[in-house]
């Protein structure tokens, strides 16, 4: 009598077991129709975009090139008629202006220096850790990046101007802090490292190199908002996720910048969102829950879920009050939305230490 009820038990039990095995090889074939992730992984000195004419240590490059072009130590970054973007740390681009030359010193995550020989070059630095230390060099100078922002370079005139952020200049035993709208000239003329403010808004308006870099941006936040969905509908289970990093993204066909925590404004002001935040909060962006699919989507034309182009901005994120400010710990970064609480560093990208799944 006992084993006859508890066969009807076992039965249920066995019927359970197999739905669960069916049910995990339905997600698994998901994943795979879907095809994610792409294991690239991208290090300091990665080309991430070519628009006209570049060359990598004398060899021409083109947008084919992109995400398998690596500048490697003491190799040079060219561009004649064209601009190119180049990766460094995780969270900050270089980018070249036409007639540009940069050259990679050190691509150590810890110790990455780049020598401006020629041109025009600017950096957005969306996240900075206080293990970075971040040089360009042009000239007799050193400027060392001590913070997010933007920053531009000169060879003629040989000038470091701070749009944003703050940075330090030591040129023949002399030191001098700059701070956002400071520039300084880089030449034995102004030895003592004098600085004189500028016209920020003037200067933005009629730089081409800003104007191009703040689309640039644009374009890798929805790289960003792609790669953080894709992640977000597998969590930490994804094969290749590894925290914050270099992400490769197929829809964009470049690198995207993931965080294991939260999320962020560049200095342009869009935002950048780790999976466990975009998988939490996107429904209140207008996006929908992670299932919906890619289909139909719009990645090319940089169309998300039914919402006309671009990037979410500070103040495009419908019904969404996100702090402006960022807290980097240990895992990525948090903040404040107003329907939530802040989301905390806690390993793989959790939300206060609970994984994708949990919310504060």
């Amino acid at each position: 009598m006992d084993s006859l009820l508890k066969r009807p038990a076992r039965i249920a039990g066995t019927v359970c077991l197999a739905s669960l095995l069916l049910a995990g090889q339905a997600v698994a074939g998901q994943a795979a129709a879907v095809n994610i992730p792409q294991m690239r992984f991208a290090q300091p000195g990665t080309v991430n975009y070519v628009e006209g004419q570049a060359k990598l240590d004398g060899q021409a490059i083109d947008q084919k090139s992109v995400g398998s072009a690596v500048v490697g130590q003491g190799q040079a970054l060219q561009t004649s008629n064209g601009k190119v973007e180049m990766l460094l740390t995780p969270g900050v681009f270089l980018r070249l202006g036409p007639n540009s030359t940069v050259k990679m010193v050190s691509p150590s995550l810890s110790d990455t220096r780049v020598q401006l020989m020629q041109g025009q070059a600017m950096m957005e630095v969306a996240n900075f850790q206080k293990e970075n230390h971040i040089q360009v060099a042009l000239g007799a100078a050193d400027t060392t990046i001590k913070g997010r922002g933007i920053y531009e370079f000169t060879t003629a005139p040989a000038l470091a101007r701070v749009y944003d952020g703050k940075a330090e200049v030591e040129m023949d035993e002399h030191a001098r802090n700059l701070e956002k709208g400071d520039q300084i000239a880089l030449d034995p003329a102004n030895a003592k490292l004098k600085t004189q403010d500028f016209d920020l808004k003037k200067t933005e308006a009629s730089d081409d190199l800003y104007a191009w870099s703040k689309l640039r941006a644009d374009y890798t936040a929805q790289a960003n908002m792609s790669a953080a969905e894709t992640y977000a509908g597998y969590g930490a289970y994804t094969p290749g996720w590894y925290g914050t990093g270099w992400y490769w993204d197929p829809y964009f066909g470049q690198y995207a910048f993931l965080m294991a925590d939260g999320f962020l404004w560049d200095p342009f002001g869009f935002g950048f969102f780790s999976p466990g935040y975009w998988y939490a909060y996107a429904p209140y962006m207008g996006f929908g829950y992670y299932g919906h699919g890619y289909w139909g989507r719009g990645y090319y034309g940089h169309g998300f879920a039914g919402r006309p182009g671009g990037a979410i901005t500070r103040t495009s994120a419908p019904g969404m009050a996100i702090g402006s400010g960022f807290h980097a710990t240990a895992g990525g970064f948090h903040s404040a939305p107003a329907f939530g609480g802040g989301f905390h560093g806690g390993g793989f990208g959790g939300f206060h230490g609970g994984g994708f799944g949990g919310r504060r």
